[in-house]
């Protein structure tokens, strides 16, 4: 059933309980495209001209409409990001690593497996099948910012997962900086990659938070 917001064809993680001891079929969904992002609500910043864009998933309408879940309630934070290199010479993303900074606290990206783990034991799903498993973390990779060297005018997009603490759901998109360490420029130089999340703008009153994309159930 289409739901208003967010809206983009979708690929099924889906992680079935087994033997009854769920109540029901616990799934966790990921677009199976990055949608478009509304270009008035992102948080931009450039830094020796490479230009970061980011748009924190923050609410539940937002997570529930992209993920049909609330993941910070399990401890995960999602944030699309977009790096473009707008040099004249190649930036070697390879070794970029992503954080969160909550005032003194930093909370590390996750990878695939980690997500998928953490939403296991944050929705307590004890049993699945090898096959629902190996097709959920297919389609989580397909969405996940993958770092590689950007050639000039190139871009890098896709979802960064972070670790949250019970105490700070409310609070991250507000308060956090998502923090990029380890950008390489061709003369060697190391940059770091900052976004303040909660320096995006406000969508304005009535406005749609991203264009209509049909909603494709497996």
């Amino acid at each position: 059933m289409a739901r208003r917001g967010f809206r983009s064809g979708r690929a099924l993680l889906a992680i079935g309980a087994l033997g009854g001891l769920l109540p029901g079929c616990t799934t966790l969904r990921v677009p199976a495209r990055i949608p478009d992002f509304p270009a008035g609500e992102l948080v931009r910043t450039s830094v020796e001209q490479v230009a970061l864009e980011a748009f924190p998933v923050e609410g539940r309408e937002a997570n529930w409409e992209l993920f049909d879940d609330y993941l910070p309630e399990v401890g995960i934070a999602a944030v699309w990001v977009s790096v473009r290199n707008d040099r004249g010479a190649a930036v070697d993303l390879t070794g970029l690593r992503w954080e969160l900074k909550l005032g003194s606290k930093v909370a590390a990206s996750l990878g695939r497996d980690e997500v998928l783990k953490r939403f296991y034991k944050g929705r307590k799903v004890r049993m699945y099948s090898l096959a629902a498993d190996r097709s959920a973390r297919d389609a989580l990779e397909r969405v996940l910012f993958r770092p590689g060297k950007l050639a000039p005018g190139a871009r890098a997009s896709g979802f960064v997962f972070l670790k949250l603490d019970p105490g700070q759901i409310s609070s991250w998109a507000r308060n956090g900086v998502l923090v990029g360490r380890g950008a390489r420029l061709q003369d060697g130089r190391q940059i770091e990659l900052r976004a303040p999340l909660g320096e995006r703008p406000k969508r304005r009153s009535g406005a749609e938070t991203s264009p209509d994309f049909p909603h494709a159930d497996p």
